[in-house]
């Protein structure tokens, strides 16, 4: 598909110096189209991939942060100030929002207040993404400090939602249905099956679209989908409460069971509960890792590292994450388990060759892009236009779950003219592991003779933040990586 050029003026910055590079060091394709009369010489960069800490939106280790609304106490905006520095490194946030001060009444609006000034100084003074997590119970007694009414839940649900939408470019999950011990959905007099599925539906009713939610084990997944399978290529991101729902797992790698998350079983639990349409049975640790592989390809995926055990031993953590697709892990629990990852080495013959265990997995948290190849060609044995081929790989865990806007820019390095052409992919397809192949065609006819800087640029739309790509080139804050030098002649 031919696509749309956008055509504006800059001023020039010096390039010569990547010219003259690519032109003595690399080996330079040309191609002619006599049709049309003119001649492009294209030169690639040497892509070499990196191992440098890349800190992109949506993932890696993340902070967290409790508060606590009531009516005659207010959130301290020093500790929010603090909490906010403190953050600064981290793309994630997780911030814990107590709500049991209500536990027998509708929110007041100073406490709704509250709520709309944490989220925005959060927005405001942070680079942070947020994860959220309400809850009326820290001290693992939730059937004493929730409501005893599921109506008043659902009020709380309306109430809160209606200030988290305002912050919808902030806020990237809600964990969990506001119920049980610490928020984990356990110990809860609401966790019965249709209290499970009443809750998540309305809460995902109540979120604005793009907000993720996450549920603690696929257990409950199922219970509130009323489906045994995992979402499609052709479900995903159409809207639905499946298309969103997304895991949390507090108890991760910490037993055969993940703490209680999967059954204590080797067998196959599922193919007679499927028989039986009971959502509600829990899968057998290889069934549940397997359902977590194919769901987790669409939704997130996260929590906490917990109680040192060969079950968390840097290679079985490794293999576990990239099953189970984790995008992000809080940075300072279990505190065993993250010093084991740091005391061990990655022995692999890549870039990562000798670096320790725990830095290697933070680099592959989420999504990790880098580029492998590139090349210009022209179709229909030379009787179609040229095309720009661009081979990506994903080396993370997962990938990223919202949109990116991926595009090519030509600029003129005499000039500064640029032509910023986008390419047809929706970068949520790009599967961890895989590698992926885009294509752009290049009308020589639409653009001005001379010689050109090539450059990919992959941005998320939700931030308008330009993703750093895990490749040894220089990011340009402005135009993305350059991936070429081209020339063109008529």
């Amino acid at each position: 598909m031919q696509s749309q050029i956008k055509k504006r003026i800059l001023i020039p910055a010096a390039s010569m110096a990547f010219v003259s590079f690519l032109s003595a060091a690399l080996i330079i394709l040309s191609v002619f189209y006599s049709r049309h009369q003119y001649l492009f010489t294209y030169a690639p960069a040497a892509f070499t991939e990196s191992s440098e800490e890349l800190r992109n939106p949506y993932c890696g280790f993340y902070s967290m942060y409790g508060y606590t609304l009531s009516d005659n106490k207010p959130v301290s905006a020093q500790a929010v100030q603090s909490h906010i520095r403190d953050a600064a490194d981290r793309p994630l946030a997780l911030l814990q929002i107590n709500l049991r001060q209500f536990a027998s009444r509708d929110l007041t609006d100073s406490a709704l207040a509250q709520l709309d000034l944490l989220l925005s100084a959060w927005e405001q003074y942070s680079d942070c993404h947020l994860i959220l997590r309400f809850l009326y119970d820290w001290d693992g007694q939730a059937s004493y400090n929730e409501p005893r009414s599921e109506h008043l839940i659902l009020r709380h649900i309306d109430q809160t939602t209606g200030i988290v939408n305002r912050y919808s470019q902030t806020v990237y999950i809600v964990q969990g249905i506001f119920v049980g011990n610490y928020g984990e959905m356990h110990g809860s007099a609401h966790l019965n099956d249709s209290a499970i599925r009443r809750l998540t539906q309305h809460l995902a009713d109540a979120l604005e679209p793009s907000i993720f939610l996450s549920v603690r084990t696929p257990q409950h997944w199922r219970t509130a989908v009323q489906s045994f399978d995992p979402i499609l290529d052709s479900a995903a991101w159409d809207g639905s409460t499946a298309s969103r729902l997304g895991l949390f797992n507090d108890g991760m790698l910490g037993s055969a069971t993940d703490l209680g998350t999967y059954a204590d079983s080797r067998k196959a639990l599922l193919p007679d509960a499927k028989a039986a349409s009971d959502y509600s049975v829990k899968g057998s640790r290889s069934e549940e890792l397997d359902f977590q592989d194919r769901l987790c390809r669409y939704v997130p995926n996260g929590g906490e590292a917990v109680t040192a055990n060969p079950y968390n031993d840097f290679p079985a953590a490794v293999a576990a994450f990239t099953q189970m697709h984790i995008s992000y892990l809080n940075a300072h629990h279990d505190d065993h388990v993250l010093k084991k990852w740091e005391l061990a080495t990655y022995e692999g013959d890549d870039c990562f060759q000798g670096m320790d265990g725990l830095r290697y997995i933070e680099r592959h948290l989420g999504y990790r892009y880098t580029i492998v190849n590139s090349s210009l060609a022209y179709t229909k044995r030379g009787k179609g236009p040229a095309v720009c081929n661009l081979t990506l790989a994903n080396r993370g865990f997962a990938v990223c779950y919202r949109p990116l806007r991926a595009e090519l820019i030509l600029r003129h390095t005499q000039t500064g003219e640029c032509y910023t052409m986008s390419f047809d992919t929706d970068t949520r397809l790009w599967s961890a592991g895989d590698e992926v192949t885009l294509t752009l065609p290049l009308d020589g006819n639409a653009y001005e003779p001379g010689s050109y800087t090539v450059y990919f640029r992959l941005t998320d739309e939700a931030s308008d933040t330009q993703i750093r790509l895990a490749n040894t080139l220089t990011m340009d804050e402005a135009f993305g990586y350059p991936i070429a030098a081209l020339q063109l002649q008529k």
